[in-house]
């Protein structure tokens, strides 16, 4: 159930300065996944948030970041790779090429997600809670 808790990220005026921090104080509401607004704020998974502002900020390098994620089967049941081969976002997934096979996408839910780090600094962006 921890799974399907909703954040709220509240929603930036237009003139919001380009390439600034997001803001990243969550907070948890009692909405379902499914409200697309709650008390006048965006409902955004902070994965998603976190995701988007690598992909898209002109400050920011998706080659400067990792994302650790959850795959059974794989060493450890963990697998890495790295933000830049993120060819599409979704609402609680992101899409991936797949290295081995032409033409394959693979997705991978954000509740997979372990954790994002920033491999220039070794900094961790984002970690989850249960990936202690």
């Amino acid at each position: 159930m921890d799974q399907d808790k909703v954040f709220t990220i509240p929603i930036l005026p237009p003139d919001y300065p380009s390439g600034s921090p997001l803001p990243l104080s969550l907070t948890k509401i009692g909405a379902s996944a499914n409200n697309a607004t709650a008390g006048g704020e965006l409902v955004v998974h902070p994965v998603r948030n976190i995701l988007n502002r690598l992909r898209w900020d002109s400050k920011e390098s998706a080659d400067n970041y990792v994302i650790t994620y959850r795959h059974r089967g794989a060493p450890g049941d963990v697998k890495r790779l790295k933000a830049s081969r993120i060819s599409r976002l979704g609402k609680s997934y992101f899409t991936v090429s797949e290295e081995s096979a032409h033409d394959t996408e693979v997705t991978i839910p954000f509740h997979r997600i372990l954790e994002i780090r920033n491999v220039k600094d070794n900094s961790v962006l984002w970690r989850s809670r249960r990936s202690s």
